[in-house]
């Protein structure tokens, strides 16, 4: 593509420099890749344009991407499924989408989207839609106006353990090890010879989860 839908000319070496340059001198620190025509495979060149860009503008800038150019060598982060919505059942449709990639390398990682937590899910919902995120070192999102959080939301979004778990790059990003139906084993390996462990119940009754 020459041009994009304001008739400038993205694919250009001279637009995504600009863009860079400007980005970094207002100390912007994350950059979301998306828009009408990302899935154009013809869009695919702009992306390590943009990249090379923003490079070398020497301010670190996260760089999350969308479309046919979300892959590692293009940024820190890429989507792997459409919009979450406000509901269980979206929150486990995404989840799918990394559910056997054992996650991305240090520095680029798979993005299922941001947190649906805030938006109606219930309270056991949210804590097991953060802790599958943090197993599985997906970006962490908050989509909810922090203003009115919660005690609950503090005490999800707050959980230092989790959060420890999501950041260790040592090995990669977690992933699910046993599927029984209904319930489901996630496990990440962490450093020092150490290991971080989600049971997930999908069901609606208690059920028990051997490891």
């Amino acid at each position: 593509p020459t041009s994009d839908c304001l008739g400038e000319g993205v694919a250009s070496q001279s637009l995504p420099t600009l863009h860079a340059s400007w980005y970094a001198a207002v100390e912007i620190d994350f950059i979301k890749l998306d828009g009408w025509k990302c899935f154009d495979p013809a869009w695919l060149p702009v992306y390590p344009v943009f990249r090379d860009a923003v490079a070398a503008c020497n301010r670190p800038i996260v760089i999350s991407m969308n479309g046919v150019g979300g892959m590692p060598e293009n940024g820190h982060m890429w989507r792997t499924s459409g919009d979450v919505f406000r509901s269980w059942p979206s929150v486990m449709s995404n989840l799918e989408t990394v559910a056997s990639t054992g996650g991305g390398v240090p520095g680029a990682w798979p993005d299922p989207d941001m947190l649906a937590i805030g938006h109606g899910l219930t309270p056991q919902e949210e804590i097991a839609h953060f802790s599958l995120w943090c197993i599985t070192s997906a970006p962490l999102l908050i989509s909810m106006d922090i203003r009115g959080l919660f005690l609950h939301h503090k005490y999800v979004f707050g959980n230092t353990d989790a959060i420890a778990v999501n950041q260790d790059t040592t090995f990669g990003g977690g992933r699910r090890i046993r599927d029984d139906g209904e319930t489901e084993v996630w496990g990440k390996r962490l450093a020092g010879d150490a290991y971080a462990v989600v049971l997930l119940n999908r069901d609606a009754v208690p059920r028990s989860i051997g490891v």
